[in-house]
């Protein structure tokens, strides 16, 4: 058993006063550890390893609505795949991983995306 990460970007909702955030896409990243830790660590074994993270995951506010489209309809989801509270960064925060860094073509796809949309766009972690 691996670990994942989907992004999910949020287009709709109040992005200024966090009551409410509905993601339509769902990126998921292929399996790239480093790629991972740059985004979040998550705790690697060797210390003499350890990857200097890119960006500042922040929790997403409590109180905060955060829904998705899934197989039954809109979803609302609190916590990730691990019971951990969600956590996102804001779009320009990717602006600090050079996509020369990143061997993998689709997560360096995804990652120029990233880097494309407006500055204070949240992206949403969701670890699986």
């Amino acid at each position: 058993m691996g670990l994942d990460l989907t992004i999910c970007p949020i287009r709709y909702g109040d992005r200024d006063n966090w009551e409410w955030w509905l993601t339509h896409e769902r990126l998921g990243l292929d399996r790239d550890y480093y790629f991972f830790e740059r985004i979040m660590p998550r705790g690697r074994q060797d210390p003499d390893e350890a990857i200097e993270p890119a960006t500042d995951p922040k929790l997403v506010p409590e109180g905060a609505r955060v829904q998705w489209y899934g197989d039954e309809g809109l979803e609302e989801v609190t916590t990730d795949a691990y019971g951990d509270p969600l956590k996102f960064v804001y779009a320009e925060e990717f602006e600090n991983i050079d996509p020369e860094e990143i061997i993998n073509e689709w997560n360096k796809a995804v990652l120029i995306f990233l880097r494309s949309l407006p500055p204070k766009i949240p992206i949403l972690l969701w670890w699986h």
